[in-house]
């Protein structure tokens, strides 16, 4: 097999197949990956979203330590502490209890 290369691969072109505007900001899982994109995607439109780079997201009511994973949770929409199917990244600073956010690395 010969592979040539495309792209460092950091930011994606993604096609919005939902019927409303996906803002800039929002968080994308795709397959095992995951994103944010970095622009508004119209529906039917193709834009970018990001695979890499350290975000600030809302996160759940739970403490999150620096280095440990972090998941997407779909029901509140926002990173928590508790394992699921959708991996974000790595919380690179503690997130207290009373934390809003979170800052997390994200695994793409």
């Amino acid at each position: 097999m010969k592979a040539e290369y495309i792209q460092q691969g950091n930011n994606w072109d993604y096609t919005n197949a939902t019927e409303e505007t996906i803002k800039a900001g929002t968080i994308i899982i795709i397959g095992q990956v995951c994103t944010v994109a970095g622009c508004d995607i119209a529906p039917g439109e193709t834009g970018t979203v990001v695979t890499d780079g350290v975000w600030s997201m809302p996160k759940s009511a739970a403490e999150i330590k620096a280095g440990t994973a972090v998941y997407y949770d779909d029901e509140s929409d926002c990173a928590s502490a508790t394992k699921s199917d959708s991996v974000i990244g790595i919380a690179i600073a503690d997130a207290p209890t009373e934390a809003a956010v979170v800052m997390v690395r994200l695994n793409g």
